[in-house]
């Protein structure tokens, strides 16, 4: 922020935020997201270009001017807390990021209020647009709930409740900040008016609760026996407890483990939104205590492509198995792959993304080309195939192949399935097919095989398969093909 800072007697805090470079070590890293921290502090004023700002709801407006010429073409926003434990800080926000908002250590802004979420919200931020997407806790904008999981592009200067947070964002340089604190005042208002009622109706309920309960104990008192002793739980029932839970979800993507501290951490995606507060919810209920680091696929989605667009790419993602994450797109040449894997997957939005849920990125490059096929020699083309007990291959130059032997196309010959498709073992173990419809050019993946599936596949060979289990037996030669010495026909032997 530019201009000079000063204490006087009264007014709110103001949060000093340097720029922090593209990479840094985890230490540093760790340090400068604790001046990030937004806490109390003394208050003061800023001036900026000339001009004292109030950053409280109360302060008193006296003796101001303000400069009504806009300081440079670049739009530099700032997040103003208006209300709560932070009340009168300012937080300056880059011209590109992605701002994780919350009371947990790894989010860029940090707020210490009771309602506030480990991780409540996240702020896009690209020039002068913010996008505001909420995460799993109370967000409202111009009096409307935001549902969880919800983006909305934030207008300068709308104001926007975490709780009771109240914040705004727009030009540090603009008048409109003096208009916001007569709109906080009505706000809280509000709120305060809103929350008294609910108090109202709290009270009436918990007196007729209380009523209902003594009626119960003076009519059942003869029946009362002592609570059984509840011993803690070791972190080895605890986390069993925990892996049964998520079992009974069918969280796939989701992983509890014990830290070297002894404490339960449950870390990972689950697929959609509404799982999230049911996972809360049964974990609760359970008596778990653990240290939560979930998100939601969409949310996490999102945040991925988010992260690519900032970098000009626009992607598809797909979640995989064991929390890797596919990410499709248009990368260019292999060369330039590596570049985003180094600019992209290692920036540190990316990274903290990865370090928040353990995720694995994977690129899908659309515009690497796949390697092509060999060309075979027209000798070698398959001309015939001949199916049955004796099954062979005969090629256009009257090379004759029995299974076991070693195809020109690649693999062992195996057999003729029902079908008239040639199968083929890899050097793998993995099993290929060569297509009658294709004319036997290029090897079809079948995946893993048993006796059971190529008895499936040749019912009409069983020799076949037999030579697939031991190729030894095979009396023909497997480097060695046999020449036919007339015209491949389906009784030649």
């Amino acid at each position: 922020m530019s201009g000079t800072r000063r204490r006087p007697a009264g007014g709110g805090s103001t949060i000093r935020h340097r720029h922090r470079p593209r990479s840094r070590s985890r230490q540093s890293r760790r340090f400068r997201r604790s001046r990030r921290c937004l806490r109390p502090t003394q208050p003061r004023h800023v001036s900026t270009d000339g001009a004292d700002f109030p950053h409280t709801m109360n302060s008193q407006v006296a003796h101001r001017t303000h400069s009504r010429e806009r300081p440079s073409s670049r739009v530099q926003l700032r997040l103003r807390v208006f209300s709560g434990v932070h009340a009168g800080a300012e937080f300056r926000l880059p011209e590109r990021g992605i701002l994780m908002v919350g009371q947990a250590d790894d989010c860029d802004l940090i707020l210490g209020d009771a309602e506030i979420r480990d991780h409540h919200c996240v702020l896009t931020v690209v020039g002068d647009q913010v996008l505001l997407r909420a995460l799993n806790g109370e967000v409202e904008i111009q009096e409307r709930r935001v549902a969880d999981g919800e983006n909305v592009a934030l207008e300068p200067f709308t104001m926007v409740r975490l709780g009771k947070v109240w914040f705004a964002i727009g030009p540090h340089w603009s008048e409109r900040w003096l208009s916001l604190d007569n709109a906080i005042d009505h706000a809280a208002v509000r709120v305060a008016e809103k929350q008294l009622a609910g108090r109202r109706r709290g009270v009436l309920a918990i007196a007729t609760a209380l009523l209902a309960f003594a009626l119960v104990v003076l009519l059942g008192s003869w029946k009362v026996s002592h609570p059984a002793n509840i011993h803690p739980r070791s972190a080895s029932e605890q986390l069993e407890a925990t892996q049964g839970i998520l079992h009974q979800m069918s969280l796939q993507h989701v992983v509890a483990n014990i830290d070297g501290g002894d404490r339960l951490v449950v870390h990972g995606v689950v697929g959609n939104v509404a799982q999230l507060p049911e996972l809360k919810r049964k974990l609760s209920a359970a008596g778990l205590t653990t240290e939560l680091a979930v998100r939601d696929w969409p949310s996490v989605a999102k945040q991925v492509k988010d992260i690519f667009g900032m970098h000009g790419y626009t992607v598809e993602t797909r979640l995989l198995d064991q929390g890797l994450i596919e990410v499709d797109g248009h990368f260019g040449d292999p060369d330039n792959t590596e570049r985003v894997k180094r600019e992209v997957l290692g920036s540190a939005d990316m990274q903290n993304l990865n370090s928040d849920v353990g995720l694995n990125l994977a690129l899908r490059n659309y515009d690497e080309r796949k390697p092509e096929a060999p060309k075979l020699d027209e000798g070698k083309l398959i001309q015939h195939v001949s199916s049955g007990a004796d099954s062979y291959v005969v090629t256009r130059d009257q090379s004759r192949y029995y299974p076991g032997s070693s195809l020109p196309q690649g693999g062992i010959f195996v057999g003729v399935t029902s079908d008239q498709n040639i199968l083929l073992r890899m050097r793998d173990n993995t099993y290929m097919q060569l297509n009658k419809d294709d004319k036997y050019m290029t090897p079809q993946p079948l995946g893993d095989m048993n006796s059971i599936d190529m008895e499936r596949l040749m019912p009409a060979a069983p020799g076949s398969s037999a030579a697939a289990a031991a190729p030894a037996a095979v009396t023909q030669s497997v480097a060695k093909a046999v020449p036919a010495k007339e015209a491949p026909a389906s009784n030649h032997r």
